[in-house]
Formats: C-alpha cells, structure tokens, sequence
C-alpha cells in the first residue's frame, strides 16, 4: 500500500506543471509610468516601452532584463496620454511598424484619438553599452474617432496578418472591442467600429502574438488568453471563453506583451509608492 502511495504520489508531481516566474529589477529612473510594452519583430530580444501621460516623447528600448539600451525620440508631438504600444503591418508591405497609442481619454473628453506610426529601426548598428537616443523622422499621425462618443481606452493590439486596428475600452463593465480595418487612412479620420463586447471591466493592456495564434489581455488583477485558429477573425477568436493565465498582481500594472517567438508573457508597472520596479517573464505553456 505505501509504495502504491509513493507511485501515486510521483505520478501527480509530473502531472503539475512546473512554473517559474523570472523578474529583473528596471533601475532607470526615468521608466516610472510604464504603460505599454511590445516585443521588437527586427531587433532581436528588445522590446518597446514608454511613459504614461505627461512623459516625454520618447520610446524607450529595453532588454529582456529590463536594462535600457537605446531611446527613439518623436519630435513635434506631445505625450498628452500614451497608453499602448504594438508592432505590425502598415501601408509598405514587408516592413514593420511601430504604433504608439495616444488613446487615453479618462475623463472621455476628446472627439479623436491618435495612433504615432513609424517604420521600425534597425537598432543592431546603434545599440552601444551605454544608452543613447535617436530622432525618429518619418512619423505619420493617425486619427480615429470611436462610433458611439469618446471612450477611455489603454489597449491596443494590431493584426500582424493583415494590420487592422484593435483597440478595448476600459471604463465599462463589458468593454468593448472596436476594430479599424486596414488599410489606415493618414488624412481624415478613421471611424473605429464596436464589433464585441467582453465580459469583464477595466482592460489596460494587450497583444495579438507574432504567430497570430494567441491574445492575451490584461485588467489590473488578472491576465485572459484566448487561442486563435488559423485564418480565423480576431473577434471571433475572443468571443469564446477566455483562460486566466498566472500573474502576480503588480502595484500599477497596465503594460503586457508577448515575447517575439510566443513562448513567453511579458509585463511591467508603473512605478507606486517608491516599491522597486520589475520586469516580470512568464514561460508559456507552463
């Protein structure tokens, strides 16, 4: 009986999945409103970051332990509230772009929103030991209006099959998914359409994998996956069920990502109350 126990015992412990949580400490100072994070498609192992509301106009380029090594500079626009940051398609096929989501709207005050697009650099001639900046030139400001008024919104997710738009609001019981398809318009004003509603409230976050087979969506205190099936509609993949994923609750979390190859979550904070700030890696599947 006893060895049948043991037998039981070490069966159970290979059915658990082993999980493990990295997280490296982010000692630059001047990442203290972290609110959007994204996983460089031509420099590998970096990611994208930036500032909430009244930060600089700059993305800042970390590793994956969270060291700064490079800063992208916008000139001639302002960080009224950035909140978001993706990598997709744009109007060049074959290349990579770079949207930073001027989305936030607390207070659902403003008639249009922007997306910041810009070709992705090639940072492997750049990247030097001690950080530097560079000045991106070819920017094109994108405006969008949501169909049914102003919206707070801190999620934004691009299709990397075919670059249509997604953006979450945030301030509503069930926020709701708007989609812009592709191609963007860069004058006038792109009308982002309600095509679903989820069930839960308080969004701040997202990301459509590299592969196009994952989502994950993030609220403050907890974490949503939904699969997507090859060739199948965003929307429809999120109108199925999500599976809550691990996530330790962080102080101010808004930011997540996934990494370059889907095999790993990323997410970052705010900084709160003078706690030490982490970059936080979560293996996937467990």
């Amino acid at each position: 009986m006893k060895k049948q126990i043991i037998a039981l015992a070490v069966i159970l412990l290979l059915l658990v999945p082993c999980f493990s949580v990295t997280k490296h400490r982010v000692m630059d100072k001047v990442l203290d409103e972290i609110s959007g994070i994204v996983a460089s498609r031509v420099n590998e192992g970096l990611y994208y970051v930036h500032n909430d509301s009244g930060g600089k106009s700059e993305v800042y380029v970390i590793d994956g332990k969270g060291k700064t090594r490079h800063t992208l500079f916008l000139p001639y626009f302002v960080n009224r509230d950035w909140e978001d940051i993706a990598v997709g398609p744009g109007p060049e096929p074959g290349v990579s772009y770079v949207y930073v989501g001027e989305i936030g709207d607390n207070k659902a005050q403003y008639s249009n929103i922007v997306l910041y697009r810009f070709r992705e650099p090639d940072l492997s001639k750049v990247i030097r030991k001690k950080p530097q900046s560079s000045e991106i030139e070819d920017i094109t400001a994108i405006s969008i209006m949501f169909e049914d008024g102003a919206r707070d919104c801190e999620t934004l997710m691009v299709d990397p099959m075919n670059g249509d738009v997604y953006l979450l609001s945030k301030r509503e019981q069930k926020v709701g998914l708007y989609q812009i398809k592709a191609p963007l318009a860069d004058t006038g004003i792109n009308v982002a359409r309600r095509i679903l509603d989820l069930g839960f409230p308080l969004a701040v976050g997202g990301d459509i994998s590299a592969q196009r087979d994952k989502v994950i969506i993030k609220t403050y205190e907890k974490v949503y996956y939904w699969q997507v099936k090859p060739g199948q509609e965003i929307a429809e993949a999120l109108s199925n069920p999500p599976t809550e994923l691990s996530y330790e609750v962080e102080p101010q979390g808004e930011a997540i990502c996934w990494s370059v190859k889907g095999d790993s979550y990323l997410t970052l904070s705010e900084k709160y109350k003078g706690k030490p700030l982490h970059l936080y890696i979560y293996p996937y599947p467990y």
